[in-house]
């Protein structure tokens, strides 16, 4: 979507108000993702201008009389200018004749780009060298652009040195959103911190009662989070053996699928089955280069309304997800309703893209297989009334593997909620 105008203001510039510090307010609204300011005119001779912007709590930048325009974005900024969240409200375009000869007038042009909807492709189980990892941060953002990712999470062990680093890239390096994250790394269990560039200043934890605190720590500062593996055994304090309580979303797709991925999808049905919204997600858990778990395998679709990390969080929190082996294959279609959203109605449309026949389609409420279709085509398309007291309908794909006599997961979706269901999050 092209700029829109936000506000044209003409200012008339005397000199009287050398040295002064002169203010072209605007409103801007909630949804923007960048910002163009331009101060358009000729100045007179023995003429200097100065240019700063201030948003509603700060200032953001100053580039004194060398510039006479600024781009914002949550990712990047004209130099001198602090990039980041665009918060609504009252902003100011900062002017100030630093010398100045003769009266002189000049447009001050302030344009926006809205953030478009939209379903980002995302690995939110990835670790690099700042841990154990093999992949350097540029390695990592270089395969996930090869392979058409949209997002990382920066999840390695009980350090955010990687968070560090990607800060310094904007959160944002060659059409690859980086989420800051940590996989805090315990003897009974591991969880992933989504949100935060420091979620947990010290996670060490030795009991039930110190760990209920350091949940409430991360939680109440903005952290998001996520159970990883919660029934792998296969090393020692992989499997979850704290409480549930304050979690967010629990990881029922890590790497290659096995029966502890199964095993945790259960776990997180049985959930939404008690009226808990707690949300499904996904990640490779990549390491490095391996012929066994790959970036990007399983992907976590991620539906945003609004730009940068707290866009990312808040489509998170709510559910707007869905899960897939990979990202070339089965998706969902676009007049699909959206995971996480709720139906006035009980009303839901199921639109799949990218099937081959034979895979089978499961519409699941409340737990229970309501349909199962096995595909006939390329694609698929239903609208599905939920029964009156329904809680969610969600769908999930398969594909039969004859190898090993089982139906494999190829698309899980988180549910869509029936509107007159009193949702409990604890």
């Amino acid at each position: 979507m092209d700029r829109i105008e936000i506000v044209t203001s003409k200012l008339r510039v005397r000199p009287s108000d050398l040295g002064l510090i002169l203010e072209v307010p605007f409103e801007l609204s909630s949804g923007f993702e960048s910002l163009s300011i331009e101060v358009v005119g000729d100045l007179p001779e023995r003429t200097t201008l100065d240019l700063g912007l201030a948003d509603p709590s700060r200032i953001r930048g100053w580039s004194g009389g060398v510039r006479r325009s600024i781009e914002l974005s949550h990712y990047c900024a004209t130099p001198g200018y602090l990039y980041g969240e665009l918060p609504s409200g009252r902003w100011i375009v900062l002017l100030s004749p630093y010398e100045i000869g003769n009266p002189f007038e000049i447009d001050v042009r302030v344009e926006g780009k809205l953030y478009q909807p939209r379903w980002l492709k995302g690995d939110l189980h990835v670790h690099s060298i700042h841990s154990d990892g093999l992949w350097s941060l540029p390695d990592l953002i270089r395969v996930a652009n090869e392979i058409g990712l949209d997002l990382l999470a920066l999840t390695d062990h009980n350090t955010v040195s990687q968070n560090v680093e990607a800060e310094k890239l904007g959160y944002f390096k060659d059409e690859v959103q980086l989420l800051p994250a940590m996989e805090w790394t315990t003897r009974r269990g591991h969880a992933n911190l989504f949100g935060l560039c420091d979620p947990l200043p010290d996670w060490r934890v030795a009991d039930d009662r110190e760990f209920a605190s350091k949940v409430k720590e991360a939680t109440s500062r903005g952290a998001l989070m996520s159970v990883n593996h919660p029934f792998d055994d296969f090393a020692l304090g992989l499997s979850w053996d704290w409480t549930y309580v304050g979690v967010d979303c629990v990881e029922i797709w890590n790497g290659p699928w096995r029966q502890s991925c199964e095993s945790a999808r259960i776990l997180w049905e049985k959930s939404l089955c008690e009226g808990r919204k707690l949300v499904a997600l996904g990640g490779s858990d990549v390491h490095g280069p391996s012929d066994w778990v790959k970036l990007g395998s399983p992907v976590t679709w991620i539906y945003t309304t609004s730009p940068g990390i707290s866009g990312v969080i808040s489509a998170l929190k709510n559910g707007a997800v869905y899960l897939t082996r990979d990202m070339d294959e089965v998706t969902l279609g676009d007049a699909s309703t959206v995971p996480g959203s709720t139906s006035a109605d009980g009303w839901v449309t199921v639109v799949l893209k990218g099937l081959s026949i034979g895979y089978r389609i499961d519409v699941i409420c409340d737990g229970k297989c309501i349909e199962s279709h096995l595909s006939k085509g390329l694609s698929f398309e239903a609208r599905i009334k939920m029964p009156a007291e329904a809680k969610y309908l969600r769908t999930e794909v398969y594909r039969y593997d004859k190898t090993f006599d089982v139906w494999l997961p190829l698309l899980i979706t988180n549910p869509i909620w029936y509107q007159s269901l009193d949702v409990n999050y604890e």
